[in-house]
C-alpha cells in the first residue's frame, strides 16, 4: 500500500519493492507510477518497445526509473547497450529524465530501517498521539535520544509498551526527524529540522 499514491502498487520483485518504499521516504517525490506507458525507441536499426518500471513525479520535474540488480547490469552486455538506447530516445524526447536504480543505491541499514518504520505508517486513531509527539519535538532545546523523548512523552514507564508503535508512527511520517542511515534503536538520537509532512 502507498500512502503517496492512496492505493496498492505492484512489483516484479523484491527491488523494485525497495525502490518504491524509498520513494515513500523521499520527500522531494510527490507522487510515482509502476509501468506507466510503452515507449518506442531504435536500437541498432530496429524499432523496439520499451515499459518503464517507473515514472516517479518531484515537483517540478519527472524522471523515468529502470529497476535492475547492479550484478545484471554488469555482466550483461546486451542489456547495457538497450539501457543506453533507451536513455537517448529518453533524452531526445525532452520530457523527462532517465535513471537507473540498483541495488547498490542505498546500503541495507537504510532499507531495514525504511521496512521496520513502514510498518507503523498506516497506523489508526494517531491524531492524539501526533500532536504530542509535535508539540514536544518542536519545543527541544537540543538533541535527545528516542528513549529520552519517550520519558518526555509519558514519565510512567509501564505506558511505553502502548506508546512506542505511534512513536515509529510518528518518525514513519517525519522521517527527517531521524538519522535513517545509522541503525535505529532506542538511542537514536532525534535530529531537529522542520517536520515535512503535515
Amino acid at each position: 500500500m502507498s500512502r503517496k499514491n492512496n492505493r496498492q502498487l505492484a512489483f516484479e520483485s523484491s527491488l523494485e519493492h525497495d525502490f518504491f518504499l524509498t520513494l515513500e521516504f523521499d520527500p522531494s517525490v510527490v507522487s510515482f507510477e509502476e509501468q506507466p506507458f510503452k515507449l518506442r525507441y531504435e536500437c541498432d536499426g530496429t524499432n523496439r518497445f520499451y515499459t518503464p518500471d517507473a515514472l516517479v513525479h518531484n515537483h517540478n520535474s519527472s524522471t523515468v526509473f529502470e529497476v535492475k540488480y547492479k550484478n545484471e547490469l554488469d555482466s550483461d552486455k546486451e542489456l547495457r547497450q538497450k539501457l543506453s538506447c533507451i536513455t537517448h530516445q529518453i533524452e531526445r524526447e525532452g520530457k523527462y529524465k532517465f535513471m537507473i536504480f540498483t541495488d547498490a543505491t542505498f546500503d541495507q541499514i537504510y532499507l531495514q530501517n525504511l521496512k521496520f518504520l513502514y510498518k507503523f505508517a498506516f497506523l489508526k486513531n494517531t491524531e492524539k498521539f501526533d500532536e504530542r509527539f509535535k508539540s514536544i519535538y518542536e519545543n527541544l532545546s537540543g538533541p535527545i535520544s528516542l528513549m529520552d523523548f519517550l520519558y518526555a512523552i509519558d514519565t510512567d514507564s509501564s505506558n511505553h509498551g502502548k506508546v512506542i508503535p505511534y512513536l515509529w508512527h510518528f518518525l514513519a511520517l517525519n522521517p527527517k526527524t531521524i538519522d535513517l542511515t545509522q541503525k535505529l534503536s532506542m538511542n537514536s538520537p532525534l535530529i531537529k529540522d522542520s517536520l515535512w509532512q503535515k
